[in-house]
């Protein structure tokens, strides 16, 4: 293995490591005193530099040095260039940083076939003008002929492609290390397991950490074009895509998205609610600018939802990813069997079915229990809030059973979200999507109950049960007691939540994990590279179950604007501004 000498440091022991060779003999190699020689020197013999895409944190003692010498003699047999040093804080772990040259990684894209844009000015340059007339398209599409094609990516002719974003390279470098050490040349891999890697991520055996590391210049960019305040349709989507992925690109075209269509509805919405207000000190029992803004929301939401529809399936022509779900590999986490696939013979990794159904049945039972438990609690809030009622209670006690409804509603979200995903982890579904779709589903059906089974039992049920606040109503309705408990719940439980997290406990998480390190005199802030500090001071992102939240969060916020909107219009208002808010503090 070649430069196994210059990609070793502070390790300074003896090892054999066995490994399989390509032609399936088991042999193995003697590693004497590791020990690793800066970058710099091979970026000086070389000419060429080495980019560090991942970062891997291990356990420091004999076996875990072990295992770690064995994925170094990998990384070498795929070109894939290591640097592992002890931790600068003192902690009793081991950092590698993994990276490649840009060379390599465009050999392997061109090897693999990796799908990259062509620089529609080059192809232009390149095509046959003369025998095929496109300059009658001009007026009929929004993009240029030559625009938004993709082609596999070949080396040879590099100059007709668009440059690899730092996510491209990311992509490349995750498949490269999934990659078979079989494959023939530039398409040989390390072989590594991921799976196996965060099993052991999780009982803290071997592997504390893995994962991809910020390309800080390519981050500092982003952030200047992301952050400073602007008009919520101008938010960088392309430029977010590139660095973060499409998943959270999309999250936050979505996102900017629906800011800018309830940015255009609050100005009907504080119109109407202060004609409520009007209507409400003249004793008006009818609340016509409640009613006048219900026509308008429908009409709007409706509108919103199409225009998403419409852009959702440009962006995704535009991005490539159309029909990405059909080929992907077993997700992270899923335990499977090898199976002989009926259609075509071959041996794969499933889960059967047969197996899968007894856990979905555990799963719906443990479910339907927490259900209950739910409804049990709504109704004794219901109950409590009867007996105040005939008590003759006034004032700020009214507003308790809305406040225990808040506290209810937060308390019962944050349990079950756990409950959920340790239920669709058990049922072992094979792909990502699918392991999302099962967890969505989960949250949504209780989440609906949990958040808006008060306000319909407001709306629809309390007037016959037990009739509605007195003070409060005039009328044969109770709209004006569901418009004080639509507030209370949706300031509670959307408008704060969403604002703290999108601001206040990123920025208080920041300050207190870089203050605990200033005062820890055992750690050596300055002396930590970039594997240590990211793996310290940032906050984890599990992109399994974060992004269903987030979108988790717009679920019940569209829920409160479709359904309850109109008896509290400025709900809307405060809707466009937490969306507003978070698509420009994404980048914490």
């Amino acid at each position: 293995f070649p430069n196994m000498e210059n990609n070793m440091e502070m390790v300074n022991k003896n090892y054999t490591v066995e490994f399989t060779t390509e032609n399936g003999v088991l042999a193995s190699i003697f590693v004497e005193n590791m020990t690793s020689a800066s970058t710099e020197k091979y970026d000086k013999e070389s000419g060429e530099s080495i980019e560090f895409y991942f970062g891997l944190i291990t356990t420091k003692d004999d076996s875990g040095d072990l295992k770690l010498a064995r994925l170094c003699a990998a990384m070498n047999n795929a070109g894939i260039h290591h640097h592992t040093y002890d931790a600068k804080s003192g902690a009793d772990y081991r950092m590698t940083r993994m990276g490649a040259t840009k060379s390599r990684l465009e050999g392997f894209a061109d090897a693999t076939n990796f799908k990259l844009g062509l620089n529609p000015v080059k192809i232009e340059e390149a095509s046959f003008r003369e025998e095929i007339d496109l300059e009658n398209r001009k007026n009929t599409d929004w993009y240029k002929p030559y625009d938004h094609l993709f082609a596999p990516f070949e080396i040879e002719k590099k100059e007709l492609y668009n440059g690899f974003t730092p996510m491209s390279y990311l992509i490349l470098f995750k498949r490269l290390i999934l990659q078979s050490p079989r494959m023939k040349d530039e398409a040989r891999g390390c072989g590594f397991d991921l799976n196996r890697l965060e099993s052991t991520l999780k009982d803290n055996k071997f592997c504390l950490g893995i994962f991809p590391l910020h390309d800080m210049e390519a981050k500092e960019a982003l952030e200047e074009q992301w952050m400073p305040l602007d008009y919520p349709w101008k938010i960088p989507a392309t430029a977010i895509k590139n660095y973060f992925g499409e998943e959270i690109g999309f999250y936050f075209k979505f996102l900017a998205h629906l800011a800018t269509g309830l940015s255009i509805l609050a100005v009907f919405a504080v119109a109407c609610q202060i004609w409520g207000f009007v209507g409400m000190a003249n004793g008006d029992p009818i609340m016509m600018g409640e009613v006048v803004f219900a026509l308008i929301g429908v009409c709007s939401y409706s509108v919103i939802l199409d225009n998403w529809h419409f852009e959702q399936s440009k962006v995704a022509h535009l991005w490539e990813v159309y029909n990405c779900q059909k080929h992907v590999p077993p997700r992270p986490g899923f335990k499977g069997l090898v199976l002989k696939n009926p259609t075509n013979g071959r041996l794969e990794i499933d889960f059967p079915e047969s197996k899968r159904r007894p856990r979905r049945l555990l799963s719906l039972g443990a479910s339907a229990t927490f259900i209950v438990v739910l409804l049990g609690t709504v109704l004794s809030i219901f109950i409590y809030k009867a007996i105040l009622t005939a008590s003759g209670a006034t004032g700020g006690m009214l507003l308790v059973p809305a406040l225990l409804n808040s506290f209810q509603m937060t308390v019962f979200g944050f349990l079950y979200k756990s409950v959920a995903e340790r239920l669709t982890e058990f049922e072992n579904h094979r792909s990502l999507a699918q392991h999302n779709s099962e967890l969505f589903k989960k949250l949504t059906f209780f989440y609906f109950i949990n958040y808006y089974a008060s306000l319909f039992y407001i709306a629809f049920v309390k007037i016959s049960v037990e009739g509605c606040l007195e003070a409060l109503s005039g009328s044969d309705h109770c709209g004006h007691e569901l418009a004080i408990q639509v507030a209370v719940v949706f300031i509670g439980n959307d408008f704060a939540n969403r604002i703290s997290n999108s601001i206040i406990l990123p920025f208080l998480t920041r300050k207190y994990k870089a203050y605990t390190i200033a005062q820890d005199d055992s750690i050596a802030g300055e002396k930590m590279g970039p594997v240590e500090l990211q793996f310290r001071l940032l906050e984890k992102y599990d992109p399994t179950s974060a992004l269903v939240m987030d979108y988790i969060e717009l679920f019940v916020q569209w829920g409160y604007l479709v359904l309850f909107g109109s008896s509290c219009p400025m709900v809307v208002a405060l809707a466009a501004f937490t969306n507003f808010v978070e698509t420009r503090t994404g980048p914490s």
